[in-house]
C-alpha cells in the first residue's frame, strides 16, 4: 500500500493540472464567444487561433472554435479564410446538419454550399460461392460409361477484403483480396448398373479489381453496379469417390459399391495455378455515416481451363483404378455476400 500510494498523488497531481488546463480552455473559448458577439473580432481570431494551438480540446471545444472562427473571418469579409476553416470543421464532421440555434448564420450558408464525401473505404464481406462449369472436352476411359454427363457446382464458402478509392461521389476503384471456396461434382453411369459419383473440393486466392457507379438517390440507400477482372490462384485442392447403384444392379458389379475414398490431396500441377477472369456484378449499400452494409452479386467469367491439361492421367488409381479422368473445364463463379465498410479520409468539394 505505501509503494501506490507515491503513483496515486503523482496521478491525482496530473489529473488536477489536467482539470485546471481544461478550465482555462473554456474560459479562452467563452471569451472568445463573448468578444465576437460584442463585434471585436481581430482580438477573437487571435484568442481562437491561440487557443487551437495552445490547449488540448476535447471534440466539441475544437468544433465549436472552427465554427467560431470561420464565422469571424467571414465578418471581417475574408471569404477565402473562412471557407478553409469550414472546410476543415467539414472534414472532421461530414454528416453534420447545420443548427440554427448554436450555428452562427455565415457558418451555416457557407456549410449549405459544399458535400463531402469519403476519399478511401476498407471493408469485408462474406458469404457463398455459386457457380457453373462448362465442359471442353471429355476424354473416356471406359466404352460402357458415360461421361457426357454434366458436372455441377455446390454452394460453399467464400470470404474477402476490400480496399475502395472514391475518385468521386459516384466512381469507385477498388482493389480486393478473396479466398473461395468450390465444390465440384460429377456422376458418371458405368456398365448400365453402377454410378461413380466424383467430388472434389477446391481452394482458391482471388485478387478482384472494379471500377463502381454508385447510382445517386439522394437517400441512405445507394444502387451500385462495377465491372472489372479477377486474377485467380490455386492453391489445394481434394478430392472423393464413392459408387452407387441401381436397383437391378448385378452381383459381378455389386463389389464397387464398397469402394471409396475420402479427402484424397490432388497436387497442385494437376490444375491451372493461375486463371484470370471478367467479372460484372451489382451491391446493394446502405449507408450509416462513417459505415455502410451492402448486400453484393458477381458473375465471374474464367478464361482458363480450370485443370491442368497435361497432367490429365497423372492419378493411377483415378485413371486405372476408376476409369476417369477429369474433363477439360472451365468455371463460372456467382458470388452472393454481405459485408460492411468504413468510410475515411473526407474530401470537401463545393456544390456549384
Amino acid at each position: 500500500m505505501l509503494k501506490l500510494k507515491p503513483l496515486l498523488i503523482l496521478l491525482l497531481l496530473l489529473l488536477s493540472v489536467r482539470i485546471v488546463g481544461q478550465s482555462e480552455c473554456q474560459d479562452d473559448i467563452d471569451k472568445a464567444k463573448k468578444l465576437f458577439d460584442d463585434g471585436i473580432y481581430r482580438d477573437a481570431e487571435k484568442l481562437i487561433k491561440k487557443t487551437l494551438v495552445t490547449c488540448t480540446l476535447s471534440k466539441t471545444q475544437e468544433d465549436d472554435l472552427l465554427k467560431l472562427i470561420s464565422s469571424v473571418y467571414y465578418e471581417m469579409d475574408d471569404l477565402e479564410q473562412g471557407d478553409e476553416y469550414v472546410v476543415e470543421f467539414l472534414k472532421k464532421n461530414p454528416y453534420y446538419t447545420p443548427n440554427k440555434k448554436n450555428d452562427p448564420q455565415a457558418f451555416r450558408d457557407a456549410i449549405q454550399k459544399l458535400k463531402s464525401w469519403p476519399q478511401f473505404s476498407f471493408g469485408i464481406r462474406s458469404g457463398l460461392a455459386l457457380g457453373f462449369i462448362e465442359t471442353k472436352k471429355v476424354f473416356p476411359v471406359l466404352d460402357t460409361a458415360d461421361y457426357l454427363q454434366p458436372y455441377t457446382m455446390k454452394p460453399s464458402f467464400l470470404v474477402a477484403a476490400e480496399f475502395g478509392w472514391n475518385i468521386s461521389n459516384s466512381l469507385t476503384l477498388n482493389l480486393g483480396a478473396g479466398y473461395r471456396m468450390q465444390k465440384i461434382q460429377h456422376q458418371v453411369p458405368q456398365y448400365n448398373q453402377i454410378y461413380f459419383n466424383y467430388e472434389e473440393i477446391n481452394r482458391t486466392v482471388n485478387i478482384p479489381l472494379t471500377f463502381q457507379y454508385s447510382i445517386p438517390t439522394g437517400s441512405s440507400f445507394i444502387p451500385a453496379v462495377y465491372v472489372g477482372g479477377e486474377f485467380e490462384l490455386f492453391t489445394g485442392a481434394t478430392y472423393s469417390y464413392s459408387y452407387t447403384g441401381n436397383s437391378n444392379i448385378s452381383n459381378d458389379f455389386s463389389f464397387y459399391l464398397n469402394r471409396k475414398m475420402n479427402n484424397v490431396n490432388i497436387g497442385r500441377d494437376q490444375r491451372n495455378t493461375y486463371r484470370y477472369a471478367a467479372l460484372a456484378g451489382i451491391r446493394l449499400i446502405y449507408k450509416l455515416k462513417n459505415f455502410s452494409i451492402y448486400a453484393d452479386g458477381r458473375y465471374i467469367k474464367e478464361f482458363v481451363l480450370y485443370n491442368n491439361p497435361e497432367k490429365r492421367y497423372s492419378d493411377p488409381d483415378m485413371y486405372f483404378g476408376n476409369n476417369y479422368t477429369l474433363a477439360d473445364i472451365q468455371l463460372d463463379n456467382l458470388d452472393i455476400s454481405i459485408g460492411f465498410l468504413y468510410h475515411f479520409a473526407y474530401k470537401v468539394k463545393s456544390k456549384y
